[in-house]
Order: structure tokens, then C-alpha cells, then sequence
């Protein structure tokens, strides 16, 4: 299973659709990790082949939407959320703890517009960046995961291009 993570596109869907086009036939799955999170589900009509999923971000406002969510894929458990709510602008030290206490084997955020991955006491963490809205002298980013059907986990930091 190949996922494409895109978070913070703040409206400039210019860089999304592009990345949308370029992947739609190697990925599965397109993750939305807030802030302007219905960027994304705009193209469901596009690419119904792909299978879209979002959270709220601190700038997205819809009483019925999660601001993060617990998914299964493979095996794999995967905490996605935008990260607002556990202070990732601060340091990661309450993200880590958090994905520890539900114990997932992976978590992607978003928030800081500023690409991370890393793998943390087992754990598989990333953070796309921006792919719209990049800052602090950063380029546009986004991720790709794949989640091989053992369960392994891989994933990189692309620079839009």
C-alpha cells in the first residue's frame, strides 16, 4: 500500500493537483493532515480510484470532522493528525507521547510546515511539510509511505519540483 501525505496547502491547490496527477496511478491512499484540508477532498471526483482521508487542522472549521483519527493498513496502526493539539510547534515530546500511549507503529503530522521524518522508539514519524504554504526559507514538500503488506514501513520526504 503506497500512501501520498500532504498537509498546510492553505488554499494553493496548484501544487497539490500537480502531485495528485503525477501519483494518482502509484498510490493507493492521499492523506490530508489539516489546514485546508477540503483542498484536497475537491479532487474525489477526479480520482476516484484513490482512496482520500483528512483531518482538521487549527485553520479548518467542520463540526463533523475528526481532528485526528487511529487508521489500520496492513497491520500497521497509524495515528494521523495535524499536530496543533499536541504543541508540535513546541518540540514533538508530546506527539511522541501521545503515539506511544496509543500504541502506533507510525503517525504523520503536519502543523509546523516544515518536512520531519524519523523513526522514535519504534515508531515511524513524518511530517510532509507544506505543500502549498511552505516557510522559514523551506521548498514545498510532501511524503510518500509505503506500507508493504508484512508491515514494513517506508516512506521519503519529496521536494516538489
Amino acid at each position: 500500500m503506497k500512501l501520498l501525505l500532504v498537509s498546510d496547502t492553505h488554499g494553493s491547490t496548484r501544487e497539490l493537483e500537480a502531485v495528485l496527477k503525477r501519483y494518482a496511478n502509484e498510490v493507493d491512499t492521499v492523506l490530508h493532515l489539516g489546514d485546508f484540508e477540503d483542498d484536497l477532498t475537491r479532487y474525489q471526483r477526479d480520482y476516484p480510484q484513490l482512496k482520500m482521508m483528512t483531518v482538521l487542522g487549527n485553520c479548518d472549521f467542520d463540526p463533523f470532522k475528526l481532528t485526528e483519527q487511529i487508521l489500520q493498513i496492513n497491520g500497521v496502526s497509524i495515528l494521523m493528525t495535524h499536530g496543533h493539539i499536541r504543541s508540535v510547534k513546541t518540540d514533538l515530546t508530546r506527539l511522541m507521547r501521545y503515539a506511544r500511549e496509543k500504541q502506533v507503529n507510525a503517525c504523520f503530522f503536519g502543523h509546523t510546515h516544515q518536512a520531519f521524518m524519523e523513526w522514535n522508539d519504534e515508531i515511524f514519524f513524518m511530517n510532509p511539510g507544506s505543500l502549498g504554504d511552505p516557510r522559514y526559507g523551506n521548498g514545498a514538500t510532501f511524503g510518500l509511505v509505503e506500507i508493504s503488506e508484512t508491515g514494513e514501513i517506508t516512506g521519503e520526504v519529496v521536494d516538489y519540483e
